[in-house]
Formats: structure tokens, C-alpha cells, sequence
């Protein structure tokens, strides 16, 4: 593509640990599995406008401490805007989404929602093992706000602790993520497996 105009795909796989009878093995139950289309236009000063047009998500909601899963098909778009920057050798990322969610478009019991996202990040370099690929340690948080049915109110947090391998047009990321989530007025503590990887075409 050009400088100014960029096309990304994400893949996003997860998994967790049963919190309904308070299991800490986060490979215990699936979560999410994902692919995600970015389109990216640079701006001035390290901001760019990041359009993400169709995001597939299946999610499975743990139903109770037997590990029975309600499986949800999901289509999500969303729109917002970047800025990453440098301190010395450390990457920082910051990125304001407006996101709407299309669950279960295709069932009976169909929903839409739509949320506001902030995730913050920051890269600590490790390794360089070569000119073309570099080893991080990335401390990431992202915070959301949900609207459905004419109800605002909190929906999650995230805290990410994840190794990254960077390479020129391709990054892997693996590790684990702490959600807190609102439902139905209750906080759920979720321990995760986290896996994604990012290309830009």
C-alpha cells in the first residue's frame, strides 16, 4: 500500500479458565476465536484514523462449573483513532474505538451493542535477535463502556502481560489477560490464554 494508507488482518485466539468454579487453568475451556480486517490512514504526529470494516467472533460463554458452553456468532465494526510514539527504545500505543457488536446476528435471540474501547500499551524491548526481528515484553490495559437497550454502563477491563515477536510486516503475541466484567451487575474475574498475531498486507 502507501505510506499514509495501510491494510491489516488479526487474528485473535483465546482461551480461559472455568470462573464458575474458580479454576486457574486459563487452557481449560476455549473463549474467542477471531479474524479482523484494519484499514489505516496516517495522520500528522503519530495519529492515524483506523477504520476496522467486518471483525467474525465466536465467543463461548462458560454456562456453569461443569464447563458448559454457550456458543455466540458474532459481527463487529468499528472506527477510531491511533497514536503510537517512542521513549527511548519503548513502543507506546494508544487507540480510541467505537465499536458495534452484532450478537447472534443470525438468531432469534439477536442483539446489537455498541461500546467505547481504550487500550493503552507499552513495549519493553528484550531482544534483538536480528536487523529484521526484535523480541518485546508488552504490558497493554483496555477499558470499555457499553451501551444496549438504552442502558450505558460499564462492560470490562483488560490487562494484558504478552511477549511479542515483531517482525517487518508481522507481529506474534502470546501470554496472558485478566478481564474484570460487569453482568448483570456482578464483576466476573476471568484468567485467560492469549494468542494473537497481526499482518499488515
Amino acid at each position: 500500500m502507501t505510506d499514509k494508507f495501510t491494510i491489516a488482518t488479526e487474528l485473535h485466539f483465546r482461551q480461559q479458565a472455568n470462573y464458575k468454579n474458580n479454576s486457574k487453568n486459563i487452557f481449560e475451556e476455549p473463549n474467542v476465536r477471531a479474524v479482523k480486517l484494519w484499514l489505516n490512514y496516517q495522520l500528522k504526529n503519530n495519529f492515524a484514523i483506523t477504520v476496522n470494516p467486518i471483525t467474525y467472533f465466536i465467543t463461548d460463554e462458560i454456562e456453569n462449573a461443569k464447563g458448559l458452553l454457550i456458543d455466540n456468532d458474532e459481527l463487529r465494526l468499528a472506527i477510531g483513532v491511533t497514536k503510537d510514539f517512542k521513549i527511548n527504545k519503548c513502543k507506546q500505543k494508544n487507540r480510541l474505538l467505537f465499536e458495534t457488536r452484532f450478537i447472534n446476528y443470525d438468531a432469534n435471540n439477536n442483539s446489537t451493542q455498541r461500546r467505547y474501547r481504550l487500550f493503552n500499551s507499552v513495549a519493553f524491548p528484550i531482544k534483538k535477535i536480528n536487523s529484521k526481528c526484535n523480541l518485546y515484553y508488552q504490558l497493554a490495559n483496555e477499558f470499555f463502556i457499553k451501551t444496549q437497550q438504552s442502558t450505558t454502563s460499564f462492560d470490562q477491563n483488560r490487562l494484558q502481560n504478552l511477549l511479542q515477536l515483531q517482525l517487518p510486516k508481522i507481529d506474534f503475541n502470546i501470554g496472558y489477560q485478566y478481564t474484570v466484567q460487569g453482568v448483570n451487575d456482578v464483576l466476573i474475574n476471568k484468567n485467560q490464554f492469549l494468542f494473537s498475531t497481526n499482518f499488515n498486507l
